[in-house]
């Protein structure tokens, strides 16, 4: 008879899917519309009525997230460990859930008045393990904003799978994978949601997305991982499927990632951190690229996190994304992105203001009314770490052309893997 052992944690190290709830110092635990301004008198009235309506969101919002919070204040404890069915020393399995609750207020087209929504905007439930020495594997599936109203329906079955793969260490540190992978484009995007710092993932690293025939980036395909020079080089390179035509018979789409820590190396896992709660010292740098035919995309960025005395964790990270669809996706007009963000922690009071900022500029004069700038401030209380937080967050969109948006949500969070 098997030994089944529920509750042990299993080491899998070079096969670890998301970062670690808690790490040591050296080596670090691991990711549109508004009021527009004018100087027409009138505009005084709706000014003021939308501030008006901004301080009801307010107020609203802060009766909504007291309830939730006190309620998951109780329920959530401190997670010590992974909740792992251990079969012998070759075989155990992982089971995680992600959840994140919404109360989103988000402004109308060209008018004054606010959406007024409660819904999940992830609500995730990971499945990973090892089934064999050196043969590991994760399944996520999700069920994307569910319950969130779209022309009068409020979906309450939509789950899917999200990311399926097998992984495979040929050598020391070295690894293949095999499925529905998250391509690397950027730290950014290939972060560990429980982890990232503003309220949601950038929209800029996501934009070749629906030209590829992606499912929220993720794509099916091969992908080499590893890491070098102790931990401190790490690549990804990838033979992903792309956009098929009818046979098919188009190349593939092809990608290479490289990053290099120049301070103390990271934990060597498929989703990186994209926030440091402990006293980690990580300075990397990374470049992007890919292609398909005459489409390619290329990214090049840094990633920055270090304690600030003993009470205090920094964390920021910059990037600059190019695309251009050429004739393969003429839909993905040729564009730069930017994009950066920071946000400091304070240990004692377990609270982290942030900020994000990430803009589109197009080439070409033709398309500069498609430029858009967005903003985000924001601030996160981890009473538990990852485990259990609240984030609240004020967003602002600015095209070109057209009037600004506003958007303010609050966000609970539960995570266990």
């Amino acid at each position: 008879m098997r030994k089944i052992i529920v509750g042990a944690q299993v080491s899998m190290v070079g096969h670890g899917f998301l970062p670690p709830l808690l790490g040591p110092r050296r080596v670090l635990a691991e990711r549109s519309t508004g009021w527009s301004h004018t100087r027409h008198s009138a505009a005084r009235g709706v000014l003021r009525r939308s501030l008006m309506s901004t301080s009801s969101i307010v107020r609203r919002t802060g009766l909504i997230l007291g309830v939730a919070a006190a309620g998951l204040l109780a329920a959530t404890g401190s997670a010590s460990g992974q909740a792992t069915i251990k079969l012998n020393e070759d075989v155990n399995f992982r089971l995680g859930i992600l959840l994140q609750a919404w109360v989103n207020f988000q402004q109308l087209p060209r008018s004054d008045r606010y959406t007024q929504e409660i819904f999940l905007r992830r609500s995730r439930f990971l499945f990973g393990g090892q089934i064999a020495r050196d043969v590991t594997f994760f399944i996520q599936m999700d069920g994307g904003s569910l319950g969130r109203t779209t022309n009068g329906v409020k979906p309450l079955t939509t789950f899917f799978v999200q990311v399926a793969f097998m992984s495979v260490g040929y050598a020391k540190d070295q690894f293949l994978d095999a499925g529905l992978i998250l391509p690397a484009t950027s730290r950014g995007t290939l972060a560990s949601t429980a982890t990232i710092l503003p309220l949601d993932y950038g929209v800029t690293g996501f934009l070749s997305s629906e030209a590829t025939n992606s499912n929220a980036a993720r794509d099916l395909g091969l992908q080499a991982r590893g890491w070098l020079a102790r931990g401190r080089v790490e690549y990804r390179v990838g033979a992903l499927e792309g956009h098929r035509d009818s046979l098919p018979t188009n190349p593939l789409r092809y990608n290479a990632r490289i990053q290099v820590q120049l301070l103390d190396p990271e934990a060597k896992v498929v989703f990186p951190q994209d926030v440091y709660l402990t006293a980690a010292r990580a300075l990397a740098l990374a470049a992007f690229g890919e292609v398909q035919q005459d489409y390619n995309a290329y990214t090049f960025e840094a990633f920055f996190s270090h304690p600030l005395g003993a009470g205090a964790q920094v964390t920021a990270q910059v990037n600059d994304i190019t695309y251009n669809g050429g004739t393969t996706f003429p839909g993905l007009l040729g564009q730069h992105t930017y994009s950066g963000e920071a946000g400091l922690y304070f240990k004692r009071s377990k609270l982290m203001p942030f900020a994000h900022y990430e803009t589109q500029r197009h080439e070409g004069t033709v398309h500069d009314a498609l430029d858009v700038d967005r903003y985000q401030l924001g601030l996160t209380y981890y009473w538990r770490g990852f485990n259990g937080n609240v984030k609240g967050a004020w967003v602002r969109v600015t095209p070109n052309t057209g009037p600004s948006s506003n958007q303010f949500t609050m966000q609970l969070q539960a995570f266990y893997y």
